[in-house]
């Protein structure tokens, strides 16, 4: 009889994990890519940053997108004239927009305009609107992805844009991210850049005359650093001017900063990202407010007595609870993204000779996650109001649609 032999637990290599994830990737983005890129027919596009030069910005067509459910709700119709004009300003000045496309519609053009960019290479795709396709062709972007050799993971990141009748997923994709190493050396640490792709949501004002005042967004941006070779790569999907405007003049002039300025890119389009965050939250709190000053005590003084169930109140004061929860899970993501940003950070860019400057990189980032932090209390707190707020409405609904309120107010104006 054969001795029992102990057997070792089977090993599964992470490339074999690997292929099989990217097996269902790829399948499923086979699926969304009939959505997601330019319809035949459709004269395709891409931009690429050819000089810098004076351009007027083209006015957000995002109000001319299909309503979105799942965005934030019309709670009241007074509450959707507040005022935000002194909040859109995010930094952008269109008159001192440096930025000059070259519209670029083949493989052909685009073989033809990319070795001109040797050095420093940006890009743009756009959309006529959130719920649109893609101004690109999926053969452009196969082409483009070829050419200049993109790693797969950037699909995950793009799984979401398309033409879609709601969001269906709020919390966008994690960062995907990958070191370059050089191949001329046996060492692990010789890094020499990074890639990496990542998505981030905002709230906008879409300046409907009617329904939704503030719209969900997303954008995507791609980002690869190669130091033996001096280049550094963007490619921005549906960004907003605001993200997009300032950074040509940010590009690194130097070879030993190249890795060192473009991180520190990465934590300006997050604060940038922030800023329409912020004035969400400004918006939020008006409305919040003005339901809370609605629900506390019904304003009895004044003898103005409030009708729980014809007011409709639980219903809106739902709604403003899904909102906050929604901004809260996108939020969340962001600190995230800056956390594999931090990592990405610390395993490529030491290896490159950035002199004293590296040592202001990591606290912009832990900075740039305080700001995500601040503004997430701020949301959770707001959520504890309406959960309070809620609660009061409730009891009065209970009370007989506030006919008890009701008599007693009386009692007090007598």
């Amino acid at each position: 009889m054969d001795k029992c032999q102990i057997q070792r637990p089977l090993k599964i290599s992470s490339s074999l994990v690997r292929r099989g994830y990217d097996r269902i990737r790829t399948r499923e983005f086979e699926d969304v890519s009939k959505h997601l890129f330019s319809a035949q027919g459709q004269p395709p596009s891409l931009q690429i940053l050819q000089q810098p030069a004076a351009i007027d910005s083209a006015l957000d067509a995002h109000k001319h997108a299909p309503t979105d459910t799942r965005s934030t709700l019309p709670y009241d119709e007074d509450l959707t004239k507040i005022d935000t004009s002194d909040k859109l300003s995010v930094g952008h000045d269109p008159s001192s927009s440096t930025w000059t496309f070259v519209e670029v519609v083949d493989a052909d053009q685009l073989n033809t305009v990319l070795p001109h960019n040797k050095r420093r290479l940006m890009i743009r795709l756009q959309q006529e609107h959130s719920f649109a396709r893609l101004s690109i062709t999926e053969a452009l972007y196969n082409s483009l992805c070829a050419e200049l050799q993109i790693f797969d993971a950037l699909r995950d990141v793009l799984m979401h844009f398309g033409v879609r009748a709601r969001e269906v997923e709020i919390a966008p994709q994690r960062m995907r991210w990958q070191t370059l190493k050089d191949s001329s050396s046996s060492k692990d640490e010789a890094h020499r850049g990074w890639e990496c792709a990542y998505c981030l949501r905002y709230l906008q004002p879409n300046h409907r005359s009617s329904g939704q005042p503030w719209s969900l967004r997303q954008f995507t941006v791609y980002n690869k650093v190669q130091i033996s070779d001096v280049r550094s790569t963007w490619l921005f999907v549906s960004a907003p001017e605001d993200v997009v405007g300032g950074i040509n003049s940010t590009l690194p002039e130097k070879e030993y900063d190249i890795c060192l300025t473009d991180v520190e890119t990465h934590c300006s389009i997050s604060m940038t990202t922030m800023a329409f965050w912020r004035s969400y939250v400004v918006y939020l709190s008006k409305v919040v407010e003005e339901y809370t000053g609605k629900v506390s005590f019904a304003n009895p003084a004044g003898c103005h007595i409030i009708d729980v169930a014809k007011e409709g109140m639980l219903v809106q004061l739902k709604h403003i609870d899904d909102d906050i929860v929604d901004a809260v899970l996108a939020l969340e993501v962001n600190i995230d993204q800056m956390k594999s940003l931090l990592m990405m950070w610390k395993r490529c860019g030491v290896h490159v000779g950035t002199k004293d400057d590296s040592s202001s990189v990591t606290p912009t980032m832990h900075e740039v996650m305080l700001d995500v932090e601040a503004i997430l209390r701020q949301l959770r707190s707001l959520r504890d109001k309406v959960a309070t707020c809620t609660f009061l409405a409730s009891r009065f609904a209970e009370l007989g649609s506030g006919t008890s309120l009701k008599e007693n107010g009386e009692d007090l104006c007598k």
